[in-house]
């Protein structure tokens, strides 16, 4: 398959690579300093507004895509046949990584 080949290829490989780190990484950090200090007010009982919700993910991928950088975000659109499409895709990825972080933070089921 054409896409496999392409990730087994060193170059773009390390590019997947990066790009997965540098949004685990984004997405960390908006949780620790933006989410974490909304849930910590009083007012919205620890909860996020879909508004606030945008916004994180906004700020998330602002911070991952600045950090992989133009040329690689180009070569990673490339490599995954996108054309425009790598923010929907960057946002699909991030989507699922907060959803395994969540999944995992929740205590074992008794």
């Amino acid at each position: 398959n054409f896409l496999w080949d392409k990730i087994k290829d060193k170059k773009y490989g390390q590019i997947m690579w990066r790009t997965g780190i540098e949004l685990k990484a984004a997405i960390n950090e908006v949780s620790q300093i933006y989410v974490q200090a909304l849930k910590e007010r009083k007012e919205n009982d620890g909860k996020l507004t879909d508004a606030e919700k945008k916004e994180a993910m906004y700020l998330a991928l602002k911070n991952a895509k600045s950090n992989i950088g133009g040329a690689d975000l180009k070569r990673l659109s490339k490599i995954l046949g996108l054309g425009d499409g790598i923010d929907a895709w960057l946002e699909t990825q991030a989507e699922s990584m907060i959803y395994d972080m969540k999944k995992e933070a929740l205590p074992p089921k008794q």
